[in-house]
């Protein structure tokens, strides 16, 4: 059976301004004709709704119930013990939903917010907090309801604030004292990081203005990623940002703004690397070995490369493919790239787990003028298995394959043989390319 005392939604939560005539007629006027012994008497056997109505009526009425219902809002803003100790277990002197349980009982897979299963009806206060009825949320904590409580589900009220995207009520929990930097029971996880994490950037700007901490895990690379610039300029200012820290997938706020194709949010960034561990920061991999060049390279956004690149970042560091950076501007044919990381001496002795040197790449890309750039430079014509050469002649073009020629230093071998056991000459004759066989057996 259900407690009649726990509907809970006023909707002036303050002193009534204006009276009621005492000889106006009405339920309400007969009621406050009563004696007041009987008055609170009678109030007891009401359910919470009627005497919030009541306390609404006129300002006496207000005066006289107000404890009453105070006290009764307090009884019902969280759930019972029982409820919370289906999943926790506290000593006898605890109270659940305020103190810290003694121990979880089958803590579930730490995935935001909770395992959230949402407030339960004998909740007041986390409903009303889901719900967004901010006029009965500060009611309830002006009649001493704790801000930093928690749900059943080890939600904090903040948390569940932001989880419901009610910025309204996280606001009015902040003036009522909820602690900003204060975890969820199970996941350990802030209110800051919820917000940031589901991109309510709004919600976000709330907490860092009262001193949520930015460096919590995923917050900056969640900014870089989904908020406005102004949002990432206020974090910065306030100074104190460790953009180095890793987020989900190992990537940094460098690696979101550069997933996100935000030119003002990466240049912003840039900008605030510090001088003693810019290096460090810049050359940062997620978890798939990528840097920020990486990733720039491989969602085609050249323009996120240059900045990058004259930033300082090291463009030879392999991602966790074992391509360069070379090899994916290459791939995507970006070849304005390409000619800027040759010049800039970029590795070109590096091969992929696919087994392709840039050489391979940019014969694949029928990319002339760099293959001679990169015949001129070093970069061997021999290299793995097949060789650049089984592979230009694949192309059937006979112009790639004479650029293999071109440095006397760096001339292909012709007997190497390929996955198939074939030599270049044998492979031209297979797929009918006579004059690339001919060139390679007379016109070496």
């Amino acid at each position: 059976m259900s407690d009649p005392h726990r509907s809970l939604s006023p909707s002036h939560p303050n002193p009534p301004n204006q009276q009621t005539s005492s000889n106006s007629q009405g339920p309400i006027s007969r009621f406050g004709d009563m004696p007041r012994e009987l008055m609170l008497i009678t109030a007891e056997h009401l359910d919470t709704q009627s005497l919030i109505n009541l306390t609404q009526a006129n300002s006496e009425l207000y005066s006289l119930l107000s404890p009453r219902l105070q006290a009764r809002a307090m009884a019902i803003a969280l759930g019972p013990r029982e409820l919370y100790e289906r999943r926790f277990t506290y000593l006898p002197e605890q109270t659940p939903g305020i103190d810290e349980p003694d121990t979880i009982e089958d803590p579930p897979l730490l995935t935001p917010p909770e395992d959230m299963q949402g407030p339960q009806k004998e909740e007041v206060l986390g409903q009303i907090t889901l719900q967004g009825k901010v006029d009965a949320v500060r009611f309830l904590l002006r009649a001493g309801a704790n801000p930093n409580s928690y749900t059943s589900d080890g939600m904090r009220m903040l948390s569940l604030a932001v989880y419901s995207d009610n910025p309204d009520v996280s606001i009015e929990l902040l003036k009522h004292g909820a602690d900003v930097g204060a975890s969820n029971v199970v996941s350990g996880m802030t209110a800051l990081v919820h917000a940031a994490q589901t991109w309510r950037c709004d919600m976000v700007r709330i907490l860092i203005e009262v001193g949520a901490n930015a460096n919590e895990f995923n917050v900056l690379p969640s900014i870089a990623y989904a908020c406005d610039l102004d949002v990432m300029q206020m974090v910065l200012r306030r100074g104190g940002a460790d953009l180095s820290q890793p987020g989900a997938y190992g990537m940094t706020a460098l690696h979101q703004a550069v997933r996100r194709n935000e030119l003002e949010m990466l240049s912003l960034i840039l900008q605030h690397l510090p001088p003693a561990g810019k290096k460090q920061q810049l050359n940062a991999v997620d978890a798939l070995g990528r840097t920020a060049l990486h990733l720039a390279l491989q969602n085609n956004n050249p323009h996120l490369a240059f900045p990058l690149v004259h930033a300082g970042i090291d463009i030879n560091i392999p991602d966790g493919t074992g391509n360069t950076a070379l090899h994916i501007a290459l791939k995507k044919r970006h070849f304005e790239l390409t000619r800027l990381f040759v010049d800039r001496g970029i590795d070109l002795s590096v091969v992929n787990e696919l087994g392709e040197s840039e050489l391979h790449v940019a014969i694949d890309a029928h990319a002339p003028a760099l293959i001679r750039a990169l015949v001129d430079r070093g970069s061997d014509v021999n290299a793995s298995v097949p060789t650049p050469m089984h592979c230009a002649v694949r192309t059937g073009n006979l112009g790639l394959v004479q650029l293999l020629f071109q440095n006397p230093a760096n001339r292909p071998d012709l007997t190497i043989l390929d996955e198939n056991d074939r030599t270049p000459v044998e492979n031209a004759l297979a797929l009918g390319y006579s004059d690339i066989a001919g060139f390679l057996t007379t016109g070496v």
